[in-house]
């Protein structure tokens, strides 16, 4: 596959942009062991969401949608034209730190327990429009960012995103569909051509496929220490645009730094260090496979 130069700046900005978001979501979520916590906010949050959260991998525009209906609510949203709302998705770095919209300043997600609970006061205090927009607007924000965090957990572990298997699992895509569940199982549970697959597996006519999709659900990306997942993303984006291989390990180092990877925390103080991560990397892909 021929990769141009636009592509491989494409790849550095997309890694510097999603790498320190990611590492920062999985340092909240993992536990001593390096592992996410089955018992955290974060996988209460996701049983809670699952059922509406799993389609936006259907494509990036309903992915995008969601966000802007986080930040704008429905009722503003409706009234714009396709092409205002084009405009916006354009705009808009889909990272909801940065956004200085003030509609999202107003509906800010709290960080902590003191502040969740001073919002959830501060909810309940409002009038009964202003707070059933203001619980479906951090409804859609919770949807946007769960399925943004998968999103970019493939892309580290398959060199794709959710928003790219999925859809090729449903055109029929069983290697899409097996990669997709291991990084998010839900799609099982609620998403309905992943629970009609699996039934249709169930039915013993197809032995092997089940054999494999029962190995991808005890086998799954989060569960499994990852000792370096920083720098694991930034391959993964890399990746994703078909140029890891194709950038030398200068280069590489000099994208992590801009990343913000810390050299001695990721072991790549130089390039032979960075040559032992990437055949690391490789490995730990196989595990995957």
């Amino acid at each position: 596959m021929h990769t141009n130069l636009v592509d491989k700046q494409k790849a550095i900005d997309d890694a510097i942009l999603i790498t320190p978001q990611f590492l920062e979501k999985f340092k909240d979520l993992k536990d001593k062991g390096g592992r996410i916590s089955s018992s955290s906010d974060f996988s209460a949050k996701q049983r809670e969401l699952a059922p509406s959260y799993v389609y936006l991998y259907e494509s990036k525009a309903k992915l995008q949608l969601a966000y802007l209906l986080y930040l704008y609510g429905e009722e503003k949203l409706i009234l714009m034209s396709p092409d205002e709302r084009d405009a916006l998705i354009n705009e808009i770095n889909l990272s909801p730190d940065d956004c200085e919209n003030s509609l999202h300043v107003d509906f800010k997600v709290p960080d902590n327990f003191a502040d969740q609970k001073l919002a959830i006061t501060k909810l309940e205090s409002l009038p009964e429009a202003r707070r059933k927009e203001a619980k479906n607007r951090h409804a859609f924000y919770g949807c946007f960012a769960l399925a943004t965090f998968f999103n970019n957990s493939a892309l580290m572990a398959h060199g794709a995103e959710m928003t790219t298997l999925v859809p090729l699992a449903i055109a029929g895509d069983d290697d899409a569909f097996l990669k997709a569940i291991q990084i998010d199982s839900m799609l099982l549970v609620h998403h309905k051509y992943f629970q009609n697959r699996k039934l249709e597996a169930q039915s013993g006519q197809q032995p092997e496929f089940l054999r494999k999709l029962l190995y991808r659900e005890s086998n799954p990306v989060l569960k499994g220490r990852i000792e370096y997942p920083g720098l694991y993303m930034l391959f993964g984006v890399l990746d994703s645009y078909k140029c890891l291989d194709l950038f030398n390990h200068d280069e590489i180092l000099n994208i992590a730094d801009a990343a913000g990877l810390d050299r001695f925390q990721n072991k790549i103080d130089d390039v032979n260090y960075l040559t032992k991560r990437l055949s690391d990397y490789r490995k730990w892909q196989k595990t995957l496979q």
